[in-house]
């Protein structure tokens, strides 16, 4: 949760600074998230927690989260291109140097080492320590409620998306579900709220 925002603040500040561009980055249909960062602020936790506990040097740390945010990038430019007809952002077609495939550049790879470097030596000990594990009856239920809701935010952009997909094939909406979402998240919507994303080609 504390990863996609501000991964989120992190990406669009970079983007005014390196281009001038001020757009909506979000990738969920409510809230100021981007799963991008949320899921690899996950993966950065359990490696380099691993790799504290193995007392890895600085160099180990770089390198694992170079490959760690590399993958997830490539896997996930991919799936939401294969799955969802939608692409975010293209390193080849955007000219960047170092680009190794659409998803994957190496400044990024870089970026991604810094990153997982900084979070195992700076963020990672003091946020968990804080965070503590959900222990009391208020925290689960917290915890609880809050991961009822991005399950929901998930859901509800997958089926956007899917929506999405079907109206730009001339698919009509089968269920009331289906013209509720067509009614509520229409393409317009779509296109103001992924700004930075090419939707169905």
């Amino acid at each position: 949760f504390i990863g996609s925002i501000l991964g989120l603040i992190l990406e669009e500040v970079w983007m005014f600074i390196s281009a001038g561009v001020t757009e909506s980055r979000v990738g969920l249909v409510w809230g100021p998230f981007s799963p991008l960062y949320g899921v690899g602020a996950v993966l950065l936790t359990l490696v380099t927690f691993k790799l504290r506990q193995a007392h890895a040097s600085g160099l180990v740390v770089f390198l694992v989260s170079m490959v760690v945010g590399g993958l997830l990038e490539q896997l996930t430019g991919w799936g939401m291109e294969t799955f969802m007809g939608a692409v975010s952002w293209d390193y080849i077609a955007g000219g960047v140097p170092g680009a190794i495939t659409k998803w994957v550049a190496v400044p990024f790879l870089f970026f991604w080492g810094i990153l997982g470097y900084a979070w195992y030596k700076m963020i990672m000990p003091d946020l968990l320590w804080a965070l503590g594990i959900p222990t009391t009856r208020r925290k689960a239920i917290f915890v609880t409620l809050l991961s009822i809701y991005l399950i929901a935010d998930i859901f509800m952009t997958i089926m956007c998306f899917e929506r999405r997909a079907e109206r730009d094939a001339g698919i009509p909406p089968s269920n009331a579900f289906e013209e509720w979402v067509d009614e509520n998240f229409n393409n317009n919507f779509m296109s103001e709220r992924f700004q930075n994303m090419v939707i169905g080609g």
